[in-house]
């Protein structure tokens, strides 16, 4: 359970190794020129949040999971909300609350790994270790907006098959993202609103046992 709300919550890594002709490295630049636009703003704020829904579609197993959440940003300091579970950190210390067990696990903050990243990182995710491709323009609910594709460096080391990011050119914002696993499974996360530059209450970025009565805590550090 444990490892399937990281899954969800962090906008995770995936593979796949391409070739590119000609005109593909000129869509290569207009996807990089477009990402970077979009990381530059983003640094620009003290905080940020976003309201977004999940959508996990494995057609083979017959799953259709529909949740809601909300991000928190504000430097490596990150909470997500996704329905009534939590992961928050602090940057050091991260904290996975689980509500249907009444636990929180405790371990230490780590880098990105085959199986996700760090939420902190969600708009800056492309700026390493990864190539980029303009897929051209898509239509995301009345909205026109840019698609570009990220190929991880190091395909064999991941557990997906491709991203799409879905970025709206002319407010550069991010609308969407597609996550298509290799065994088949495709998370699609949407993104309702974005507030950046608010005042956060005290303990945003903590985990408050006060809050979550009679929970067990599991200490992994």
């Amino acid at each position: 359970m444990i490892n399937s709300i990281n899954m969800k919550i962090k906008f995770t890594i995936f593979f796949l190794a391409i070739t590119l002709a000609m005109p593909g490295i000129a869509q290569d630049e207009k996807a990089v020129k477009l990402l970077n636009e979009l990381s530059s703003k983003t640094k620009a704020y003290d905080n940020f949040s976003a309201n977004f829904t999940m959508n996990l579609v494995d057609l083979q197993s017959d799953i259709d999971l529909k949740r809601e959440g909300k991000i928190t940003v504000s430097d490596d300091m990150y909470r997500v909300k996704l329905d009534d579970d939590v992961i928050i950190s602090n940057g050091d210390t991260r904290w996975t609350y689980q509500a249907e067990s009444n636990e929180v696990y405790v371990d230490y903050e780590v880098e990105d790994d085959a199986s996700g990243i760090n939420p902190s990182k969600i708009f800056t995710i492309w700026e390493s270790g990864f190539k980029q491709s303009h897929g051209g323009t898509a239509t995301v609910k009345g909205r026109t907006v840019d698609q570009i594709k990220l190929h991880p460096i190091k395909a064999a080391e991941t557990n997906y098959h491709t991203v799409k990011v879905f970025v709206d050119a002319q407010k550069i914002e991010l609308v969407k993202v597609e996550v298509v696993g290799k065994e088949g499974d495709t998370y699609i996360y949407e993104l309702l609103d974005f507030k950046n530059n608010q005042t956060l209450s005290d303990g945003t970025f903590e985990f408050n046992k006060a809050n979550f009565p009679g929970v067990e805590v599991v200490d992994l550090r």
